[in-house]
């Protein structure tokens, strides 16, 4: 009887997680994707480390890299045609079928490279909004670098949207 109640329980909480939780078919591109390097560079985020084009060691512009302190914290794109997206990357993993899906491009600045997660998305009339957090680290890893320029890219239905707000919660430490 016990093992009838726990497989039960582990059923409900499997359908909750799966059914509920993800009725827009989201899903985090986060491997196999290469961005154009012109559309990054146009679209810098705050507080990323970059290489200086104008570097000269011997000359006047002597700093290897700079450090974007102009550009806004962060970007949010929302693609729903095929031109848009050629437009942003060279090479993309999966298949993007733009008559029933779109994809959400969220640019922001971290020290960290850990994948990001969803944990949840909100419909708000026009507006979706979504909030993420990036993986924790394994214990004792010590995973922090100079800040860079990061992305997280979803796959989704296609909706009515004009807007998607991103909230990242924490740093998953």
């Amino acid at each position: 009887m016990i093992k009838k109640i726990v497989g039960l329980g582990v059923l409900l909480m499997m359908i909750s997680l799966v059914g509920c939780g993800n009725k827009y078919n989201a899903v985090v591109v986060d491997s196999g994707l290469v961005f154009r390097k012109e559309f990054l560079k146009a679209n810098r985020t705050y507080g990323v480390t970059y290489y200086n084009e104008d570097y000269d060691k011997d000359g006047d512009r002597t700093d290897e890299y700079l450090v974007d302190r102009m550009s806004p914290k962060f970007r949010t794109f929302i693609i729903k045609e095929q031109n848009e997206f050629d437009d942003i990357f060279t090479d993309f993993s999966t298949e993007v079928n733009f008559e029933k899906e779109l994809l959400l491009i969220y640019l922001f600045t971290s020290v960290y490279h850990r994948p990001c997660k969803i944990q949840s998305m909100k419909l708000d009339g026009e507006t979706l909004k979504i909030d993420f957090k990036m993986k924790n680290a394994k214990p004792g890893v010590k995973d922090a670098s100079v800040p860079e320029q990061r992305y997280l890219v979803i796959k989704m239905k296609n909706l009515d949207i004009s807007a998607a707000e991103f909230v990242r919660l924490g740093d998953g430490q």
